[in-house]
């Protein structure tokens, strides 16, 4: 059973049900999680101050690259280039307010390009 720490401002969206999916890094070790496994996902992993949130059952896992590099995000999924009101729609679900924070946080934490997974679970 795999674990995912998230920031304290998503718990409640996670709680109440309102994000089920998450955007990852892919894993030097190669894990990538698959459609009916279980996850555990917590808040302040690895302190004293740590909280399992709940666990989940993965209902589909989905490449996805994100590029911020010009200022705004660009997203790829499955392949696909993602319209300005899909990729409102995404970061929304993901529990952004909006696109510039959705694309804030992506290029500070990772830069320009980001070639991840989508992870979407069920509660």
């Amino acid at each position: 059973m795999a674990a995912y720490n998230f920031q304290k401002r998503y718990v409640a969206l996670i709680e109440s049900g309102q994000k089920r999916q998450t955007i990852r890094a892919r894993r030097k070790n190669g894990y990538v999680p698959i459609a009916g496994e279980v996850l555990r996902l917590y808040q302040g992993m690895r302190t004293r101050a740590c909280k399992l949130i709940c666990e989940v059952s993965v209902t589909e896992v989905l490449p996805i690259v994100v590029n911020t590099g010009n200022g705004c995000a660009d997203v790829v999924l499955r392949c696909e280039r993602l319209t300005d009101a899909q990729v409102l729609d995404l970061a929304k679900s993901d529990g952004f307010r909006d696109v510039r924070d959705f694309a804030e946080f992506f290029n500070q934490k990772y830069g320009d390009e980001l070639n991840a997974y989508l992870i979407r679970w069920a509660a």
